[in-house]
């Protein structure tokens, strides 16, 4: 209940929420590079009522407050199994890096193909790095896990 609190929350959100405005801001960041001064303000103006819209909203109208769901049990299961979409996405992210990246990442103690800024001998940093951190086991086991759990608590 401290402000300090609140702007940490606050903080927060706007980290997490980032890469769901990225798109928006892209196209607008695209648009204030060919339109005058005051249509370009005017338009970073209207993003960020946009965004402020719904949190002003529900801080100065009583009735919106007491629409929202009240915390509780609820809200363990509910991230639980968000924790499973996010998991996926993860997993996507990584195979298309790996599609894109144009090669495949070597058994250990192997080097790879050759890299696509000429280095014939050292595979690509990506690769290694997965290797190291990550294996195909670890993340289906990682994933199965957070499957079992969210299904186990309802």
């Amino acid at each position: 209940g401290s402000p300090q609190g609140a702007f940490a929350t606050g903080l927060l959100a706007a980290f997490v929420a980032t890469p769901c405005t990225g798109p928006f801001m892209a196209a607008a960041m695209g648009a204030a590079l060919l339109l005058p001064v005051l249509p370009a303000m005017a338009l970073f103006v209207a993003l960020g009522i946009g965004i402020a819209l719904p949190f002003l909203a529900i801080a100065f109208v009583p009735v919106l407050r007491r629409l929202l769901p009240k915390p509780g049990a609820w809200m363990v299961h509910f991230r639980r199994w968000m924790a499973l979409p996010m998991a996926l996405t993860a997993a996507a992210l990584l195979w298309l890096a790996s599609r894109l990246g144009g090669a495949t990442c070597p058994p250990p103690g192997r080097r790879g193909p050759p890299a696509r800024t000429g280095d014939a001998h050292q595979p690509p940093a990506f690769c290694s790095w997965v290797r190291r951190t990550l294996s195909l086991s670890t993340a289906l086991s990682g994933v199965s896990a957070c499957a079992s759990t969210s299904c186990s608590d309802w």
